[in-house]
């Protein structure tokens, strides 16, 4: 009798990690918040199929563009509110892509942004696979009240000498400013 077929390979495995974080925080509104994704691919094996959702806070943001590098660099960035799809193709054991998210900052406040990573194989570690960021948004700024006049005690000062200087701020109005 013929010898019995080999048994077929083990299925294979691999641990994706992925790390995100702003590039500037906190931002006002208008600016652009950057965001970079590192994806890493700790083995055992070959990963396929890698592609990286990442949730936008669509009440805060508006996105603006998602650019990447990875080896073989053939892979794709999609947006379809509020969602961010990057499609990575393959990454060998120890590889890494890096993904840059731009949006602009539209309302003040929180935003919590997720990213998260998949492929193709088996993965019994998915604690590595998604990171969260959060950036503040600040409103635009607002300049304090305006001084209609300035007044100083003091007229001159000499280099060296302790010199106590008064400053009085009155609004347009003509009454003392506080604080």
């Amino acid at each position: 009798p013929p010898p019995p077929p080999p048994p077929p390979p083990p299925p294979a495995v691999i641990d994706l990690s992925i790390t995100k974080t702003d590039l500037r925080d906190p931002v006002v509104v208008g600016e652009s918040i950057d965001y970079s994704i590192v994806v890493t691919n700790n083995g055992p094996n070959n990963a396929t199929g890698v592609t990286v959702t990442d949730t936008l806070p669509t009440n805060l943001v508006a996105y603006v563009s998602g650019t990447f590098t990875a080896p073989g660099g053939n892979g794709t960035c999609s947006f379809a509110t509020p969602i961010v799809t990057c499609q990575l193709g393959a990454l060998g054991v120890g590889q890494t892509a890096t993904i840059t998210l731009v949006v602009t900052a539209q309302v003040a406040g929180t935003a919590l942004n997720e990213a998260l990573v998949v492929g193709n194989e088996s993965e019994p570690n998915t604690a590595n696979n998604r990171d969260n960021e959060t950036t503040l948004i600040q409103g635009p700024f607002t300049p304090p009240s305006v001084c209609a006049n300035l007044r100083l005690s003091r007229l001159t000062m000499t280099v060296g000498k302790k010199t106590r200087v008064v400053v009085t701020a009155r609004n347009q109005r003509g009454r003392r400013m506080s604080g």
